[in-house]
Formats: C-alpha cells, structure tokens, sequence
C-alpha cells in the first residue's frame, strides 16, 4: 500500500478537525492539542508518520475580527525544547506564512488559485493535493461565484410565485457551459471533482457540453416557481402539465430529476436544516446498485458536542462504500472509519480565554509575500536557497529529538523515491 493517499487523507481531516474547534469556540483564545493515531499500518513509512504524530505537541493562538484572523502554531515532541513556530494571518482569499524556518522570506497563498494548484500537483507529481483543497470552504465560494451569479440573475432576479421563460432557461444552460469553459476557478473545480472517479469526471463533461439538452426535453415551456406561505414549488412546464423537481418547506428542501442525458439515471436529493442540525441524503441511480448514494448528518448540541457522519457508496466510486464518522465530546474529538465505526485517532483539543494585544486587521492588499501557487523552477529553486539555512539550523534540533524509528523509516522512504512510486 502506497503510504501518500492515506497520509493526504489523514492531514484532510486533522484539517477539518482541528481549527473549525478553535472557531466555534471564541473569537479569540489560546489552544493546545495531541494527536493520538489507534492504528497500526503494515507500511513503514505511513507508521513513521503515526509515530511522528502520536510524539509531538501543538499549541497556539487564534484572533479572528471583521474576516482577519492570524493562527500562531507552535509544536515540538514531547519531552524536548526544540519547537518550530509557524505564523499564518489574512482573510479567507489571501494567507500569509512566516515562520523561523523560512528565514526571512514570507509565503502568499492566493486562494483563489488554490484548486488549480492542487490539479497540477496531482498532474505532475501523482499526489492528491486536490482533495484537500476541496476542503476549504472559501474554494467552493470562489469557483461557484460566476455560476451561482448566474443562477441568481435567471430564477431569483423576482420574488413570489412566478414564471421562468424557456429562453432564458436556455440562456442561464448555455452560460454555465461557456462559464465552465471561460471561469478558471469553476472549470478547475469540474476537475477536482472529476480527477479520480472517472465516471463522475465523464458526467461533469456531458453536463457542460450539453447545455440546453435538458431544457428542451424536460421543460420545453420554462419553469414556474409557486410560492405560498413557508412552502415554494418549482416545477418543469411540459406539454402535459408540469414536473415538480423541486420543494422548500421550512428548512427542508427536495431535489427530484428525472433520468437526465447527463448521467442516464435519475437524481434524488434532500437537505433539512433544523437549528445547527443538518441532514443529506442523495441518490443517484436505483435504489438497488445505485451510481452514488450518500447520507450525511451533523447533530450540534454545542461547540463541543458534535457528531458528524458521512456514508457514500455506488459504483461511481473508486471504493465501494466510504464511512467516516467525527465525534466531538468535551476536549476529545475522535475519528473512525467503515462500517463497525472503530475509531482510527483521537485528538484531544483544549482552549482558554485570551485577548490579544492587537486584533488582527488584514486585507487581501495587506497579505504580501512569494506567490506560493505561483512558484516555478527558476522561484522554487531560488526560494530553497533562500530557506536553506535557516530550514536546517530549525529542522536539526527537531529531528535530534523524534522518535529514531519513524526518522528511519521516512528516510528509508524517501531514497526508494516516493514521489515516482506513487
């Protein structure tokens, strides 16, 4: 088993883990965390990093006011004094990296670029970069802006119960396939989400250069949204009636298509918004073997009580059935995974009350640095010269102090050439 896709997998969630729980506690507060790995991996390099991970320590400060925020991250094993120290601080498009280790050179991240690279990463060197980057919310936001405004601009321009014109739902079709063509942001998501299921990646592609496919066959008369108290119905005109596709009651919504030429099958959906509580469930296919099915849920009782489970099956999937599951209670949030919901880690997470002694008051015009997206052989290559120094004089004392075992085994990784093995 190739040690990569299970190490990306795992960073993904420690992601999604760790920071959202500073967050919704204050808007301000010191943290410290531990990571404890349950499992045991037959790979020697993915233990190493088991090993690592169950060895060191993290702490630090978060401040967030009006978007800004700045993270301080500070980690070392346990039982040494040697720590690196990272400084992240900007607004969701924009990050800004310093850190001892980098000397005097401060990296930018420009967000927006941040799925493409993650795509050239997978292109070039095999590594799943992409699906991290799908984690990000602000990613999302980004490449779904020119379609959502779109959207916005065909069927919410009015409110109340009215009718969408069969041009104009042509016109809102083609201007998502030009907008997949022409908007990098959108059209490097398409492929994000396309890159490793290929089927998924075939139905992306359809979709887009089939624009008004649909429309002519399933709402040749436009659509009619009929609103009435807290419930609003949006249904296909057709020659005999309408095809309700779409319902809102409350916090409840209903997706149902009809088999599209898209994907050959039909598509059923439901999301339910209840307080913080929120439930999905989607299908695409036949209940029996369908394409893909998944049901998430995420019961909130407070900032550090929580449940999150996430089921996906369906051939579309390079792996038949996927189960996570992320339980918060107290300080504890832990991870398992598959059907028996063993738990794969733990990460024990602590905060405290702080203020800090500025607030952070970043801009996107304010975040300065080398383009980390950006980089190419000839910046790369000038940007590890200028790290070099202070890299080593930082990473010595650490790797002094890791557990020799797991340093061994990475090394060992390494001159096998992880990157050409993948």
């Amino acid at each position: 088993m190739k040690p990569i896709k299970p190490i990306i997998r795992f960073i993904a969630f420690l992601l999604t883990l760790c920071l959202p729980a500073c967050v919704l506690g204050e808007s301000a507060c010191r943290w410290e965390a531990s990571v404890t790995v349950l499992r045991q991996s037959e790979d020697p390099a993915l233990q190493a990093v088991f090993d690592l991970l169950n060895a060191m320590e993290f702490r630090g400060t978060w401040a967030e006011k009006d978007g800004a925020f700045d993270l301080t991250v500070e980690t070392n094993f346990a039982g040494s004094d040697a720590k690196a120290l990272f400084t992240l601080g900007g607004v969701a498009s924009h990050w800004q990296l310093t850190s001892p280790l980098l000397g005097d050179v401060a990296l930018m991240f420009n967000n927006p670029a941040m799925i493409e690279f993650g795509n050239k990463i997978r292109n070039h060197l095999g590594l799943p970069l992409e699906k991290l980057t799908l984690l990000y919310p602000y990613a999302w936001e980004n490449a779904l802006e020119a379609p959502l405004e779109a959207f916005r601009t065909t069927f919410l321009a009015e409110e109340g119960t009215r009718e969408i014109p069969t041009e104009d739902c042509v016109a809102f079709a083609e201007a998502l396939s030009e907008t997949a063509e022409t908007d990098r942001a959108f059209s490097n998501l398409l492929m994000a989400l396309g890159e490793e299921e290929e089927e998924l990646g075939g139905i992306l592609l359809s979709m887009i250069q089939s624009p008004s496919e649909w429309v002519e066959l399933y709402a040749p008369h436009g659509i009619r949204i009929t609103v009435e108290d807290d419930r609003e119905t949006w249904a296909a005109i057709t020659g005999d009636g309408e095809l309700t596709f779409l319902t809102k009651v409350g916090g409840r919504y209903s997706l149902s298509l009809p088999k599209l030429p898209w994907w050959g099958c039909a598509l059923n959906a439901t999301f339910e918004q209840d307080g913080e509580n929120l439930e999905l469930n989607l299908r695409l296919g036949a209940r029996v073997n369908p394409k893909l099915e998944c049901n998430a849920v995420f019961d909130f009782t407070d900032s550090e009580n929580w449940n999150l489970s996430v089921r996906a099956t369906g051939t579309l999937l390079s792996e038949n059935t996927l189960v996570y599951t992320v339980t918060r209670a107290g300080e504890t949030i832990t991870l398992a995974e598959g059907e028996t919901k063993e738990p794969f880690a733990r990460v024990t997470f602590r905060t405290a009350d702080w203020t800090p002694s500025r607030w952070p008051d970043w801009t996107a015009e304010k975040v300065q640095g080398r383009n980390f997206y950006s980089l190419d052989d000839s910046t790369l290559t000038q940007l590890i010269k200028d790290v070099a120094a202070p890299m080593v004089r930082g990473l010595v004392p650490l790797i002094a102090a890791a557990p020799t075992s797991a340093v061994t085994a990475l090394m060992d990784w390494l001159e096998e050439g992880p990157l050409g093995g993948y």
